[in-house]
């Protein structure tokens, strides 16, 4: 089951055909991260800020054939080596290098100093196959902001696609930096670019087109922080259709830092889900943060061996045929973009082979009492055993124990089922998402009962209020139809509440202090 990410999009690509994953398949940058980056929800603030660039975005007309392609980049100057040597298959170690965090790869330094601004705002094509997003449907995408450490290939020309393809329209605006190949229209744009990807629809083709615009690095970001350095954590598409990256789960709110300890989490209006933190957080939490100097980043392994104890107590354990396990390696405390101390707990899910089948993060902010639910996923054969609800059960008490007064979680994908035993967040008026507008939807899939319509109808005109009180809750909508309306899906059941929030996007909450555990935890096996 995935949880708080999209389905596997480019780096689990590999697990879910597969069905096998090893660590030696995901480069990590010199801290011992995963460079392969991951795609955010944007904020209102970022979403507004792409919209407004497109809207200013004037492309230059008249080069989007072969022969315009070709005449518009000859006049820019002449076709790089490096760029040859990239489309020739170089993009494949040059990537891989600089998603490694290595940056002093020959080809690397080739391709910077290939790079040019462009004169102009241009569109660039990529074309990547449907399967490549993995479960994901490329609609899921939209609205998120996506990033690369490597660079990324395209063809001024627009290229051709077939029914199984996504035909990626990227807006480059004045200034981008590229390196060219007038003998045949390619680009290539430079490295470390962020995306916004605004729209997604059917073309006549069969396939979908993708509408991306590239967005100054940070802007409107409250994300920036360890993995692309002072450029966010994010993924973009990459050098080759099928790349390797996973998106993870968007922090939920503008607020990085959630609430004040000990004080409500947001404005919510009363009688709705507000969140009072404990008074102050376990001493280990505390003791991990003041070990920390300005700068400071260390790995579990390299930690007060207290705080890893209890990172341990909390994520290890086996439950059903999975087990979960800590890595001590990749596991990291450090500060922030605003100076706040971060505990990164990330790690591997084991079938009962030994082989890693899945992996988890959760990132705790000592500060605010915050867990964040970051990354949750599962190969598709592991699905639906009820691991991750397990998993969460078996951590939530404890870390209530130390002190954290909330956890969160930014639902997508199969996790907008998956999580829905959270509430509605409440710091967050846009909290739910898209789901009122696939609750819409449904209302026509469905042959409801006069009684049932009225009951959506009533939640939908419940979402028009900022008042979450009188909203329906995740787990209501979720469980809306079961039994009565369950049929077969690929091989799965469904029903109108789970057809809602699967694939659906909305941002969650968990008072760890006051709300007993999503289901009784099991026993877990060390």
């Amino acid at each position: 089951m995935t949880a708080a990410t999209l389905a596997p999009f480019l780096d689990l690509i590999r697990l879910a055909e597969a069905g096998d994953w090893t660590p030696s398949l995901h480069p990590r940058g010199p801290d011992g991260r995963f460079t392969h980056s991951f795609a955010r929800l944007m904020t209102d603030a970022q979403r507004g800020h792409a919209r407004r660039a497109a809207a200013a975005f004037k492309p230059k007309q008249g080069i989007n054939t072969p022969d315009g392609a070709r005449a518009y980049l000859g006049r820019l100057g002449p076709a790089s080596p490096a760029a040859a040597t990239y489309f020739g298959g170089g993009h494949s170690e040059v990537n891989k290098e600089l998603r490694a965090g290595n940056d002093n790869y020959p080809g690397i330094a080739a391709m910077d100093h290939a790079m040019q601004p462009l004169p102009d705002d241009i569109i660039v094509t990529r074309r990547v196959p449907v399967r490549s997003l993995g479960d994901a449907t490329p609609e899921q995408l939209v609205n998120f902001r996506v990033a690369d450490a490597g660079y990324t290939a395209g063809s001024v020309a627009t290229l051709d696609a077939g029914p199984d393809d996504v035909l990626m329209h990227i807006a480059v605006p004045k200034g981008t930096k590229a390196a060219i190949n007038p003998d045949n229209g390619a680009i290539v744009l430079d490295r470390g670019l962020e995306m916004s990807v605004l729209h997604v629809a059917p073309n006549e083709r069969g396939g979908k087109d993708m509408f991306l615009i590239v967005t100054p690095h940070g802007d409107g970001d409250e994300h920036t922080r360890a993995g692309l350095p002072g450029r966010g954590d994010h993924t973009a598409p990459g050098d080759a259709p099928g790349g390797e990256h996973t998106p993870g789960a968007p922090r939920p709110t503008p607020d990085s830092h959630g609430p004040t300890p000990g004080q409500p989490h947001g404005d919510a209006p009363a009688g709705g889900n507000n969140t009072a933190g404990p008074k102050s957080t376990s001493s280990v939490l505390r003791d991990a943060a003041a070990s920390m100097q300005d700068g400071d980043q260390k790995s579990f392994a390299e930690h007060d061996p207290a705080l890893r104890d209890e990172m341990h107590r909390a994520f290890d354990g086996t439950f059903g045929n999975l087990t979960a396990t800590i890595d001590d390696d990749v596991s990291q405390v450090y500060f922030d973009a605003d100076g706040h101390i971060v505990i990164r707990a990330e790690g591997y899910i084991r079938n009962k082979d030994g082989r890693i089948v899945g992996s988890f993060r959760r990132e705790i902010h000592p500060d605010s009492g915050e867990i964040h639910n970051d990354v949750f996923a599962l190969a598709g054969s592991e699905q639906g055993s009820g691991f991750a609800q397990q998993f969460a059960a078996h951590a939530e008490p404890i870390l209530a124990e130390l002190g954290l007064s909330h956890a969160t979680v930014s639902a997508t994908g199969v996790g907008g089922y998956a999580w829905r035993r959270y509430g509605w967040d409440p710091s967050s008026p846009a909290a739910a998402g898209d789901v009122p507008n696939r609750l819409r939807s449904i209302l026509g899939k469905y042959d409801l009962s006069a009684d049932d319509k009225a009951t959506m109808e009533r939640w939908l005109k419940a979402f028009a209020q900022p008042d979450q009180s009188k909203w329906p809750t995740p787990s209501e909508i979720g469980d809306f139809g079961k039994g009565k309306y369950t049929s077969k899906v690929d091989g799965r059941d469904m029903w109108p509440g789970k057809d809602v929030l699967v694939g659906s996007a909305w941002q969650g909450m968990r008072d760890l202090q006051t709300e007993p555990a999503a289901v009784k935890p099991a026993a877990a096996a060390a």
